[in-house]
């Protein structure tokens, strides 16, 4: 769909995964000195979102023309909401549950993953092979962008959703993370 070669197709694949992988640290570290995981996991839905609709609304290339900037801008932002997703939700799971369960709701979280993971390439093969059909669409790829798109705006739906959970969940995700030595100093003094 932007003219890669099948080997520039595979880097540019690389980059959300070298973006999350580059800028997870300090914002992990950001994040657990700023707390309110609540709203960084709205902005990573928000983000990811932004980075389907840059890869949707950017043309298709034609024969020697070439839009790679498009798909890669799309790519880095997904790296981005890939990164706060990753140093949002999971550590989450331990605030937000009791301790005797954090393993099955880790492996909840695991499940519901694999089952994305498993089902989204049939899906996406699927969209992009009856959306060829569509002569407005010759590759299919529209319809796909606008698969994840949807997939985004209901990650947003769902987020917006943690402004109204109880109050004690709400300040168990919003607090700061603080180093374990500082506790005990703070009780020792």
């Amino acid at each position: 769909r932007f003219c890669f070669t099948p080997v520039g197709a595979g880097r540019a694949l690389v980059v959300t995964y070298l973006v999350a992988a580059i800028f997870s640290p300090p914002l992990g570290y950001l994040i657990d000195k700023i707390g309110y995981k609540r709203y960084f996991i709205m902005l990573c839905m928000l983000i990811f979102t932004i980075g389907q609709l840059v890869i949707l609304i950017y043309p298709q290339c034609d024969v020697g023309d070439s839009h790679q900037n498009g798909a890669i801008a799309g790519l880095v932002l997904i790296g981005l909401g890939y990164c706060l997703y990753g140093n949002c939700i999971l550590p989450a799971i331990p605030l937000v549950v009791k301790k005797k369960i954090t393993g099955t709701a880790f492996g909840l979280m695991q499940m519901i993953e694999s089952i994305a993971l498993a089902f989204f390439p049939l899906i996406n093969g699927s969209l992009i092979e009856h959306g060829s059909k569509d002569p407005n669409n010759p590759t299919g790829y529209k319809h796909s962008s606008l698969f994840f798109v949807m997939i985004g705006l209901l990650g947003m739906l769902t987020s917006i959703g943690l402004l109204f959970i109880p109050d004690k969940f709400k300040r168990k995700l919003d607090k700061v993370s603080k180093d374990k030595m500082e506790v005990k100093q703070g009780e020792n003094g």
